[in-house]
């Protein structure tokens, strides 16, 4: 484990289209200490290929391959090779703020919070070139919150918690210790992860602005 680092966990499958402009958009992040595990998980169209050709341009990122094994088991084999003293979980074709890695980090580090994320914003690809437009934009810093083991429980259970869904949720590699995605499940397998790592008393950590894009036109997930 290498203390301050955060490794991002993506998983990728068939987007050779969009892979690209969503990873030259990580390198992007202010956060300076972190790595990018990226894992093709059995990708039949040029994923992996252009995968390659970026992780050959750029020393953070460790690029994994698999048969298509799911995005469950995908996401395990990448915790597994991860090195960073924090996971943060990423989708392949979602976007976030460039100073989200940066303030999560920071306020885990100084609140000593195991968890911590950012609420969502729904983006559709007819209004996806405002997501665009946003972040050419000078990046402007947001407050954060820290709540208790209780209020992130209560807040987990009436779908309000800024831990839902996976993508921009970031974890303490300590916390995870040896609990795993569910490979058997197909749906709910992000909230089950969360719930029993967040059961063990974690606090957690959130922003007062939504600073993750989710794509929702979805071609891609496992």
């Amino acid at each position: 484990m290498i203390s301050g680092m955060v490794s991002l966990i993506i998983p990728v499958y068939n987007r050779q289209d969009v892979v690209e402009e969503f990873i030259r958009s990580v390198f992007e992040k202010t956060y300076q200490s972190l790595e990018i595990v990226l894992i093709d998980d059995g990708s039949t169209d040029d994923t992996l290929s252009v995968c390659q050709r970026l992780a050959g341009q750029d020393s953070r990122i460790k690029l994994l391959q698999t048969e298509h094994v799911g995005v469950s088991a995908a996401r395990n084999k990448a915790m597994d090779a991860a090195e960073g003293e924090f996971f943060f979980f990423l989708d392949s074709d979602d976007v976030i703020y460039p100073l989200l890695i940066e303030t999560l980090a920071a306020a885990m580090q100084e609140t000593g919070a195991e968890m911590a994320g950012t609420c969502v914003v729904n983006v559709t690809e007819q209004h996806w070139h405002r997501v665009r437009e946003k972040l050419k934009e000078p990046p402007v810093p947001a407050e954060t919150y820290l709540q208790s083991h209780a209020e992130a429980l209560d807040s987990l259970f009436h779908g309000t918690s800024v831990l839902r869904p996976m993508g921009g949720t970031m974890v303490r590699r300590s916390l995870v210790g040896e609990t795993k995605f569910r490979e058997n499940l197909f749906i709910g397998e992000d909230y089950f992860f969360l719930y029993e790592n967040l059961i063990k008393g974690a606090r957690c950590v959130g922003i007062t602005k939504k600073w993750y894009y989710w794509y929702i036109d979805k071609t891609g997930i496992q």
